[in-house]
């Protein structure tokens, strides 16, 4: 598990312990931890953005869905399983921070700005709305 193009600053793990995700690069990386183990294995890539760095993912805390987002400004959510890319929302900022609401299908994201959004889901994964948006207050 090694050869990543930038520094891993982020991973998290499915919640059956089968998965694993990194970031590295402009790209997520899904490390199949299941019997043998990652070794010899190359990871499944989750497309990200080119020329842009991924910052942040977060696995869904019920199933094999993880959210990526990063300098792009831009949230996606893949199921590691297929994977296919849902791009949820869009940022004019970089996104810092991600975690999912557990017992929900619910989605936060901060961006080094200070905004703060909600994504919910519905109809299957394949529709993504906006729940809530909160914009960091300015000076006047």
């Amino acid at each position: 598990m090694s050869g990543y193009p930038h520094l891993v600053t982020s991973l998290s793990w499915d919640s059956t312990g089968r998965y694993l995700v990194t970031d590295g690069g402009e790209d997520g990386y899904v490390w199949d931890c299941s019997d043998p183990g990652p070794n010899g294995r190359m990871p499944e890539r989750l497309k990200g953005d080119p020329d842009f760095l991924t910052r942040c993912l977060a696995f869904a805390p019920d199933r094999a869905v993880c959210a990526t987002a990063g300098e792009s400004g831009i949230v996606a959510v893949y199921d590691v399983t297929k994977p296919n890319r849902v791009e949820v929302g869009r940022f004019g900022d970089a996104v810092s921070a991600l975690v999912w609401v557990a017992g929900k299908q619910a989605l936060i994201a901060g961006t080094v700005a200070g905004a703060v959004t909600s994504y919910w889901e519905s109809r299957g994964g394949d529709d993504w709305s906006t729940a809530h948006e909160s914009r960091k207050k300015t000076s006047a």
